[in-house]
């Protein structure tokens, strides 16, 4: 499908992260599938105009909260690594945007079939970036919680002088999505493919060719760049938490 014509070809959305979240409600579960149904009408308006749509999606809030929960039960439990929780992230933001997608579906009658992929991307493993970090992820602090968070978590933080402290973590280049196989055959069936969830799961292969993961998080946007490439879309939507903006790229 890689050379298909882009005419033909689907459309990919990004969604951000922080779009599925309101900055008025406390980020609880309930909360975020409440913001998530809201956002999830303007796809099925796209959908049921007969646009073929792939979805991705960002998880920087989320797979901050992840984290965090992990880091407090620590003393009880082994702590999850990065890799681990961003597929924790895929598995649990694609139920919920799939869940609230094919509610909206079926409340107007269309049975489009909606499925999503934990997809796994691969990075180089001697990247630079995973010796300068630079990826912001979860929630902000205080400045005057920098201190623990460098010393007692091993943290790298960003400063922002309007919000705090954000912890940052590697962000390599995405080389190949390792399911972009199956994506494709999904998306020749004609199925809603929510897939790269938070930029994929980011993973090198071994000196024995075996998939190894990493503590990092890969950009999302480029990730759907790819896919889009890839899948010969016909267009690449990037949506964001700020009102009336949208980037619109055409490829």
């Amino acid at each position: 499908m890689g050379e298909a014509n882009s005419q033909n070809g689907p459309t990919v959305v990004a969604i951000g992260g922080h779009s599925l979240l309101a900055p008025d409600l406390a980020p609880t579960v309930a909360n975020q599938f409440e913001v998530t149904r809201a956002a999830m009408r303007p796809i099925a308006d796209l959908l049921q105009r007969g646009d073929h749509l792939v979805l991705t999606h960002g998880n920087g809030p989320q797979v901050g909260f992840m984290q965090l929960r992990s880091e407090l039960a620590r003393d009880s439990v082994p702590e999850v690594p990065l890799d681990s929780l961003v597929a924790d992230s895929q598995g649990a933001m694609g139920y919920m945007i799939e869940r609230a997608l094919r509610a909206d579906l079926r409340r107007r009658g269309d049975d489009t079939d909606v499925v999503t992929i934990v997809t796994e991307v691969e990075v180089d493993g001697d990247d630079p970036a995973f010796e300068a970090p630079n990826k912001p992820i979860g929630q902000f602090f205080d400045a005057d919680e920098v201190d623990d968070l460098v010393n007692e978590r091993g943290w790298q933080v960003m400063h922002d002088p309007r919000r705090g402290v954000r912890r940052v973590v590697a962000s390599p280049v995405p080389r190949r999505i390792v399911q972009l196989r199956t994506i494709e055959r999904l998306c020749d069936l004609g199925i809603t493919v929510i897939c790269c969830g938070g930029g994929g799961i980011p993973v090198s292969r071994g000196p024995d060719g075996q998939i190894v993961g990493h503590e990092a998080v890969i950009d999302k946007d480029r990730v759907s760049m790819l896919l889009a490439v890839h899948l010969g879309a016909r267009r690449l939507v990037i949506t964001t938490s700020v009102d009336h903006v949208l980037s619109l790229i055409h490829i």
